[in-house]
């Protein structure tokens, strides 16, 4: 058949024919060449090929992308990488080799020889960290023994891998922190993997991950992006090739709001105070008061991270854990106690917008007599006839117990103070980027009735304005809350990131202030508040006396809360001291809380904060 196109520009005739059988005759050449290789392959060299292929091998590894460095404001390092090697078990591959218990002992003290550590020592650390009290397999997927061997006991090992089944070494960076126990609270660690985190995360079985305080928080920043390597073997040609399938990205870089000698300063501090009066435990934090830049936060007793860094043992651990006074504790944002006479500024501030009172209005002092209740000053003093600013700078038990009865008669008492207070953040998570953070509680009818069984009295408002009975609070939220009373009304999430940056130092992330919620209280009214605080400070008999004449213009508010604890089995009867408030510096205005657990009246903190003041301005 004859294939005719007439073109109608020239009227010339064009036959396809030849050009149809040209492309025919090309598809046949391809076919062709496809069957005499595939012959070539199966059938003359297919044996060959088979073993080759068999004598193939392909190994693929992970590369661990770098972690990112934590910072402080001013560029210090926190938390770095540095070279090490570790060892570590997988207990799944130790199962396979269908080992015993005392085949897993052996296992366990023939590597603590070679690392020179205490077999037995070494043994209940894996044991530990592998079965659970029941004797069941724990969810870990491996089980690090020490991110610190040296390199020689690395080689020796490698050398003795077949006598060790399901035993690994590694050349990888591991975490250290230059500043040990006294931010180990802010940055947490890194440690093994979990099953649930694999799950969680899509992560391997070998890898470490954050597992407290900002290294958990930020850990997909930290951690960046593993990359992988394959490695073929040619058994025959006796060669191997190694190439990057996928290269790994290292992680971004934090810098925190945290000024590390601001926070060792305060930790020192607090530490000698708590010491210095006895107390069982303590935290402290500061916080810049016009945008939530936390600045410093210290816990007592602390822990050093490190030794979860290079690999706790169990008598490390157990010894951390059984700690009455519980050091693994971020106490600043997860301990919930009564603040005491530190939340009267909040019933001033409610009392003052509904109209209660205002400035002029007094109380006298003396002692409130209810039904099956009676309150009088501390010490059963007589402080006179007060206004607001007096009532707050004395701390008045009674002008404030007042105060709430006239709320109750006039504003809806309990009610009303809680609308407030709920804007404060009293019994609210204030969101702070730190795992483990408690919400508190406010005091109501409604708990009242849940936790005693009993119906809201006259006397339960009195026990609240003094910040006794059931309000409880952490140190973070009153920081906040103070907060709020210096910047006017502005309660904001305490911030502990300023900026992300790559490992070039190229800005990624800049963390802007957060404001949460706003307190519906006039700047007059807080400017009323602030002056019964500094009224605190250089008024006559002010609690807060001991920062009379410390630079920064500080005003304070300090509290004293009784309490009865029970600590392993033992009744405890102490009071917690608090003491709250703010100070200027190099143009910026600052809020600080400082706790006792067990440590007296509140004025027993307020050194903490007069010798940390001076001594920035020295």
């Amino acid at each position: 058949m004859n294939f005719i196109i007439e073109s109608t520009s020239n009227n010339k005739k064009v036959n396809l024919r030849w050009r149809s059988l040209y492309l025919w005759f090309l598809m046949l050449l391809v076919i062709g060449f496809l069957v005499v290789n595939i012959f070539d392959l199966q059938i003359v060299n297919g044996e060959e090929n088979l073993i080759r292929a068999r004598n193939i091998s392909h190994k693929e590894d992970i590369i661990r992308a770098p972690r990112g460095v934590i910072y402080d404001i001013n560029g210090k390092v926190l938390a770095k990488n540095i070279p090490a090697y570790s060892v570590y078990v997988v207990p799944e591959e130790l199962d396979e080799t269908e080992s015993h218990k005392d085949e897993e002992e052996a296992i366990i003290k023939d590597l603590a020889n070679i690392l020179g550590e205490n077999d037995e020592k070494l043994y209940q650390t894996y044991l530990i960290n592998t079965y659970d009290k029941d004797g069941k397999r724990t969810d870990k997927a491996k089980i690090t023994l020490s991110n610190d061997i040296s390199y020689d006991q690395y080689i020796d090992i490698l050398l003795e891998q077949e006598n060790f089944p399901g035993v690994y070494t590694l050349e990888t960076p591991r975490r250290s922190y230059p500043y040990g126990d006294s931010i180990s609270h802010i940055l947490g660690y890194i440690s093994d993997i979990n099953e649930k985190e694999v799950e969680d995360t899509g992560l391997d079985q070998n890898a470490n991950i954050g597992k407290e305080g900002v290294e958990k928080s930020f850990d997909s920043i930290l951690r960046g992006k593993d990359g992988k390597s394959v490695q073929t073997r040619d058994i025959f040609k006796d060669t191997t090739q190694e190439y990057i399938s996928e290269s790994p990205a290292s992680g971004d870089n934090i810098v925190l709001t945290i000024d590390i000698d601001w926070q060792k300063k305060l930790d020192e501090l607090l530490e000698r105070r708590i010491d210095q009066v006895d107390a069982f435990a303590g935290a402290a934090v500061i916080m810049e008061t016009d945008t939530g830049d936390v600045k410093a936060i210290v816990n007592y007793p602390t822990y050093d991270n490190n030794l979860f860094a290079r690999g706790i043992s169990a008598d490390e651990f157990a010894k951390l854990n059984n700690d009455e006074s519980t050091p693994l504790v971020n106490r600043a944002i997860a301990v919930q106690l009564p603040v005491g006479s530190t939340f009267k500024p909040m019933v001033a501030a409610a009392a003052l917008q509904e109209n209660v009172i205002n400035q002029y209005t007094t109380f006298e002092s003396g002692c409130v007599e209810l039904p099956l209740y009676r309150l009088c000053e501390a010490d059963n003093a007589y402080l006179g006839t007060m206004t607001v600013v007096e009532g707050l700078g004395r701390s008045s038990n009674v002008f404030f117990c007042k105060t709430g009865l006239a709320m109750t008669e006039k504003a809806n008492g309990i009610r009303t103070l809680i609308k407030y207070t709920d804007q404060f953040g009293i019994g609210k998570l204030t969101g702070i980027d730190l795992p483990g953070e408690q919400a508190g509680t406010m005091a109501s009818p409604e708990l009242k009735q849940k936790l005693q069984k009993e119906p809201w009295y006259l006397a339960d408002i009195c026990n609240t304005v003094i910040g006794q009975g059931l309000i409880t609070a952490t140190p973070i939220q009153m920081v906040t809350m103070i907060g709020a009373v210096g910047n006017g009304g502005s309660v904001y999430k305490p911030n502990l990131v300023e900026r992300v940056e790559d490992q070039s130092s190229r800005v990624v992330d800049v963390v802007e202030p957060q404001e949460v919620r706003k307190v519906s209280v006039s700047k007059s009214n807080f400017d009323l508040i602030k002056k019964g605080m500094r009224y605190a400070v250089n008024g006559d008999y002010g609690s807060a006396w001991l920062l009379r004449g410390v630079p920064g213009e500080p005003y304070a508010k300090t509290g004293s809360a009784d309490a009865t604890e029970y600590r392993n089995g033992r009744k405890v009867d102490g009071a917690h001291s608090w003491a709250t408030g703010g100070f200027t510096y190099d143009g910026k205005e600052y809020s600080f809380v400082v706790h006792m657990q067990e440590g007296g009246r509140g004025w027993q903190s307020v050194p903490v904060m007069a010798d940390f003041i001076r001594w920035l301005y020295r």
